[in-house]
């Protein structure tokens, strides 16, 4: 079943419970579906299903996530320049 999102919003309820009997709920915004909401899965199906992979962060990211830790906890984080590092990989 397709229904618009005007009409969605206003019976959210009886379309939940649509879903919830066994059939799929198609929301149109502009002619185009944005989204699906479908019914459970069976307890079977379920079980094997795969677990949805989070998303990966770049090592960038998460330099960046432990500056602005540091920063609020009031800690200096100090990375030298890469021209500064030793080569691990030389190194015997």
């Amino acid at each position: 079943m397709q229904v618009n999102m005007t009409k969605f919003s206003k019976n959210l309820t009886d379309y939940l419970n649509m879903a919830g009997a066994g059939e799929e709920v198609f929301i149109v915004s502009r002619g185009r579906v944005i989204a699906r909401i479908m019914p459970p899965l069976k307890k079977e199906q379920a079980a094997n299903k795969k677990p949805v992979r989070q998303k990966q962060h770049s090592i960038g990211a998460m330099f960046e996530e432990l500056r602005q830790l540091c920063v609020s906890e009031n800690y200096q984080m100090e990375i030298p320049n890469r021209c500064n590092r030793e080569d691990v990989f030389l190194a015997g």
